[in-house]
């Protein structure tokens, strides 16, 4: 297959000692071209050398994003687990749109309207 703009034939690294996959992808033109500018600029042997850089950051950024996924489950539940003891402060939605102008002014968030722990 030849390599176009925006159809790869991303090739065997072999730089990289495990197993290998090959595979056709497409990519969009300006992607393409980005490609071969990496490639002419010496900062990469081949295209496959950059595509497998890109295919390990998104997994970097994936992992980030799943721990970020987790913390946030973790403090729902601790709000969950608080609003089942009764540890909460009752609020409108009026107050919490209030309470996000205030802030977004430098007046600071109205604790009052926060449930607890959250602060």
């Amino acid at each position: 297959m030849k390599s176009t703009p925006h159809t790869l034939l991303v090739e065997k690294v072999l730089w990289y000692d495990a197993g290998m996959t090959t595979l056709a992808i497409t990519l969009r033109d300006e992607d393409g071209f980005f490609l071969e500018e990496a490639v002419k600029s010496g900062r990469y042997l081949t295209k496959s050398e950059a595509v497998a850089e890109a295919v390990s950051e998104l997994r970097v950024r994936e992992a980030l994003r799943q721990e970020r996924i987790a913390d946030l489950h973790a403090q729902v539940m601790v709000g969950i687990k608080q609003a089942d003891r009764g540890e909460f402060v009752k609020f409108s939605a009026r107050e919490v749109i209030t309470d996000a102008r205030s802030q977004r002014r430098g007046n600071g968030p109205n604790l009052r309207t926060f449930p607890v722990g959250i602060i």
